[in-house]
């Protein structure tokens, strides 16, 4: 009796092991289907930022090009009105031609960054800057023969940026925003506080993972390279951040993603599976233990059915010749040692 309870406990633990390990080889296959799909959706949101951008730099090209084949025979008042009816027709905040001497004076009402970078402009490069509240200026040369004397430029407020960079199909819940090599937030879709928060996150469980892992996202920041990590928030939610090269001035895509937006259902699944385990054994065991008390029970009625008189209380025969037998074997082995 004894063997077979031993074969079906072997049994019984061999099939538990095997489904713990099919749930944790669930939950490590949803982890990485996981990270695989938020990563790809932040390159699809990469590469339509991107894509938004060579639009407006496009856009910006073929009106520089008109604008120099006019050359003098565009007044100022015509420039004015073909550049404000190019602002509408691309939905540009605001389009401006800026020629280097308002570039260089005192009194330039932009950020200093944003000087910097349309000045490059006049060396022949198609230019993006940004500047206080989220706006992205988008710069082109305007060639006279081989010089360039002005510039088109190009703003995006903040709200059109932040259309852009809102990431399609997640709601609300999930917030992207840009960030340049040294780690400054340039556009946000919302709120720029939110990601100015994503240090505390990181150290708040001061784990070797998190430090590991930032240390990694840098470094890939570094040669422009993606990736996405697991993360818990100092309120217990666990959240995947993807960052990704937009192919614009090294700038970095980020996205924060709560990994319930994804796998709630799924983690709800796999809680169950293990909180099913949990009650199989316990019952399995509440079953054994009811056995073992049951064996033991039944054990001690059979003997006393076999070797006690039920008319007497006292011993029966089969009792009194087992004690004999008990008792010869005592005797004769304490013979045979003394004899030795």
């Amino acid at each position: 009796v004894k063997a077979q309870v031993s074969v079906i406990a072997l049994l019984f633990l061999l099939g538990i092991s095997a489904m713990i390990w099919s749930a944790v080889e669930l939950e490590s296959v949803l982890q990485d289907s996981t990270r695989m799909y938020v990563q790809d959706v932040a390159y699809q949101q990469a590469g339509s930022i991107a894509a938004g951008f060579a639009a407006d730099r496009q856009v910006l090209e073929q009106a520089a090009k008109q604008i120099a084949r006019q050359g003098t025979w565009m007044d100022e008042g015509s420039l004015e009105a073909y550049v404000k009816g190019k602002e509408r027709e691309a939905e540009f905040d605001r389009l401006l031609v800026w020629t280097r001497e308002e570039l260089l004076a005192p009194d330039f009402g932009e950020e200093e960054n944003v000087r910097e970078g349309v000045l490059r402009t006049f060396d022949g490069q198609v230019t993006v800057s940004y500047g206080e509240g989220q706006r992205v200026y988008f710069a082109v040369p305007i060639y006279d023969g081989e010089e360039i004397d002005r510039v088109l430029v190009g703003i995006r407020e903040k709200s059109s940026m932040q259309a852009m960079l809102q990431p399609k199909g997640f709601g609300k819940a999930v917030l992207s925003c840009v960030i340049n090599p040294r780690g400054e937030v340039i556009l946000s879709s919302t709120d720029v506080e939110p990601f100015l928060q994503v240090d505390s996150l990181l150290g708040e469980s001061g784990s070797g993972l998190n430090e590991q892992s930032v240390g990694q996202m840098k470094q890939d920041m570094e040669h422009q390279r993606a990736g996405v990590f697991g993360l818990t928030s100092a309120a217990g939610e666990k959240l995947l951040l993807a960052y990704q090269p937009i192919g614009v001035n090294e700038w970095i895509l980020l996205t924060l993603v709560p990994a319930e937006r994804i796998t709630g259902s799924a983690d709800i699944y796999i809680f169950r599976t293990f909180l099913t385990i949990g009650l199989i054994v316990a019952a399995c065991a509440w079953l054994l233990a009811v056995a073992a008390v049951i064996y033991r029970r039944s054990r001690r009625e059979l003997e006393k059915s076999a070797y006690v008189d039920s008319l007497t209380g006292g011993m029966n025969n089969a009792a009194f010749q087992r004690a004999y037998r008990q008792l010869f074997r005592r005797t004769r082995t304490c013979h045979v040692r003394w004899y030795c």
